[in-house]
């Protein structure tokens, strides 16, 4: 964090609510869905967060049932939910917009998908 983000986010009358849109806990699933992060950088960020600013509230996005995700994937956003106890989470199911790449993968079918919704 630069000396002055901190500055301003140290100020009295700043409200300390950050909104960090992790949106996948799974390596995998961020990669598929083309963000320039993975999990360990989400994770040091929010750790930076925390440590310079322990009265900070995080929140964060998450998009359930993107084509490529699994069980496991699931499992992994929600360790990163129970991980960092968000104060609020916004989950917005996977909504295939026309043109773009997401919109042409194929769905991970079966048990899995089932089993995380």
């Amino acid at each position: 964090m630069t000396n002055n983000n901190e500055k301003a986010l140290k100020h009295p009358r700043i409200f300390t609510y950050l909104h960090i849109p992790v949106q996948s806990g799974s390596n995998q699933v961020l990669f598929d869905m083309k963000r320039k992060y993975n999990i360990e950088d989400f994770n040091n960020l929010c750790e930076i967060m925390t440590s310079e600013l322990p009265d900070i509230q995080l929140c964060t996005d998450i998009i359930a049932g993107f084509p490529t995700e699994t069980a496991e994937d699931w499992h992994k956003t929600m360790q990163v939910v129970r991980q960092w106890k968000f104060p609020s989470v916004f989950i917005s199911p996977f909504f295939p917009r026309p043109g773009t790449p997401a919109a042409k993968m194929e769905y991970v079918y079966g048990k899995d998908k089932v089993l995380i919704h």
